[in-house]
């Protein structure tokens, strides 16, 4: 067994000084202690120093002893060449120096790049030769990572050349890590430099970047077809920056960088307590699970469903052998569920808890043999699936219907009876969650009346006419015969206008007029 101070050096992380007083662990005695730790350590055994023969009672004492005066250079200082016992010590005394926190585990991340490293799914760390002519820098525990390519004297000026010559490259390096984050996003840009003109004499230069779209690359998914489209986005950006009339010129390619960074879509693993309010309703089966495969056992419960004690896993045991699980994550994401529909004839909904539901996943298939509601509660980062087993029982608060509502498994629309549903779901499965309803003969014209919702101008004409009557002669009307007998027509004479603006006052004095032509002046005046 491994003591606490050796326990906690092997893991890098540093200690909590408000519970271990001291970073030597000089007041941690007891044997109480150390006893869970190191069995084998009792009072009667005698730890002795191979250089200076000194005697110690504890193993960790010792080995206190040979850093602190015999010297190593595991936890050495730099800049005053002292050592500590502790990774974590040393970090506390290179704040006295000033020194950027990124160098202070500098030994031992040279210690693991040199030694090969366990992965996922068998991913085995490019050789040190295969990474050669990029750099790399990293951030967020290694969440984030930038790989450089420098440009070859060969391409410095062509830019599809370079692209080209770097695409195998670039390929690889996503393929690693994907494989090794079980999944990544990335993108590409590229850096380079700009020259023109300004008089005959001078030159004016400019750095600029062309960049990707960003990209998502899962475990075991070639990004070859992902890595073209990135380079052909960064080169008709860069065509488009020439061509604008600018005079620039593209004078030298300085890098081209791959950005990486950690793809954890939406999954779920083991085991957690439905909230209150959920397992109230008694609509959700929570399969408890130490495993994380809790998708799995979600399906299978629905496949296979027992009427007492639901929740056991071991109810679903002998069923793990039908479901096809070929190319599927566990824990599962969202992502992957399509490719679960497709290979054992299912479909299937999620459907999200924040105080409220909420859909994350509706299917698409709509013709399955067996359809499932899944819903995925959380607890801090980790999730959980569960079996969603009465979705009336689980969404009853959004009507004040007493009775049982029916929903929708494919649009999620509700029915007050299961032969609404039914008829319902005729033109769901043939039409997806939309259907197409011609207008009627009387509907067919479009036109718009809701006048009140118009916008308002934000000038307006205010205008007043005035007319005289003249009288006009006409023949006599036969009696017999029903007429119209015209005495007098309307001539202008005068108008009055004013112009109202955005703040309801005239913009200028009303305008007024008397006189012959008034329309030919009234529309001589506003235009």
């Amino acid at each position: 067994m491994q003591s606490v101070e050796e326990f906690f050096e092997n893991s890098d992380f540093p200690l909590n000084t408000q519970i271990f007083a001291t970073s030597d662990f000089g007041d941690l005695t007891s044997s109480e202690l150390d006893s869970p730790f190191e069995d084998d350590v009792t009072e009667e055994k005698i730890f002795s120093c191979s250089v200076c023969n000194k005697t110690f009672k504890h193993k960790k004492n010792l080995k206190r002893h040979k850093m602190n005066v015999h010297g190593t250079d595991e936890n050495k200082c730099n800049h005053c060449n002292k050592n500590f016992a502790r990774s974590d010590s040393l970090k506390r005394h290179l704040k006295l120096h000033k020194v950027s926190r990124a160098n202070i585990f500098e030994n031992k991340r040279q210690r693991l790049n040199s030694s090969p490293q366990p992965g996922p799914s068998g991913y085995q760390a490019p050789a040190a030769e295969e990474r050669r002519n990029n750099t790399r820098s990293r951030a967020c525990l290694n969440t984030f990572q930038t790989y450089t390519i420098s440009t070859d004297s060969t391409f410095i000026k062509n830019l599809n050349g370079f692209l080209q010559n770097s695409k195998e490259e670039v390929v690889r390096i996503v393929e690693n890590k994907s494989k090794e984050k079980k999944g990544i996003k990335w993108y590409v840009c590229v850096k380079v430099r700009f020259v023109r003109k300004t008089t005959e004499t001078e030159e004016e230069k400019c750095e600029s970047h062309f960049r990707s779209i960003c990209e998502i690359t899962l475990l075991n998914e070639s990004p070859e077809k992902k890595v073209t489209e990135a380079f052909l986005k960064i080169l008709s950006s860069c065509e488009e920056f020439e061509g604008r009339g600018s005079g620039w010129i593209l004078d030298e390619i300085l890098h081209l960088e791959v950005k990486t960074c950690a793809y954890q879509p939406l999954a779920a693993s083991s085991y957690i307590p439905l909230p209150k309010i959920i397992a109230k309703k008694k609509a959700v089966i929570n399969v408890k699970n130490s495993d994380e495969k809790c998708f799995l056992w979600c399906v299978l419960a629905a496949l296979h469903p027992v009427n007492v004690y639901a929740e056991r896993i071991n109810n679903y045991f002998s069923f793990e052998k039908e479901i096809n699980c070929k190319g599927i994550d566990f824990p599962t994401p969202i992502s992957q569920i399509g490719k679960f529909e497709r290979n054992n004839n299912i479909s299937i909904n999620v459907f999200g808890f924040e105080g409220e539901i909420f859909p994350l996943r509706i299917t698409t298939s709509t013709r399955r043999n067996k359809h499932i509601n899944l819903l995925l509660i959380s607890q801090g980062s980790k999730k959980h699936y569960t079996l969603i087993t009465n979705m009336s029982s689980l969404l009853n608060h959004l009507t004040s219907h007493e009775h049982k509502v029916f929903f929708c498994d494919y649009c999620l629309l509700r029915f007050s009876n299961e032969e609404l549903l039914n008829l319902h779901q005729e033109d769901c499965q043939n039409h997806n969650v939309q259907k197409i309803k011609m207008p009627t003969q009387e509907e067919k014209w479009l036109e718009f009346s809701n006048h009140k919702f118009k916008l308002p101008v934000p000038y307006v004409i205010y205008a007043n006419l005035e007319c005289i009557l003249e009288k006009i002669s006409s023949c006599e009307q036969d009696p017999k015969i029903s007429s119209t007998e015209s005495i007098a027509k309307h001539v202008p004479c005068g108008f009055a206008y004013v112009i109202v603006g955005p703040d309801g006052a005239m913009i200028k004095p009303p305008t007024v007029f008397r006189g012959k032509n008034a329309i030919d002046q009234f529309l001589t005046k506003l235009s």
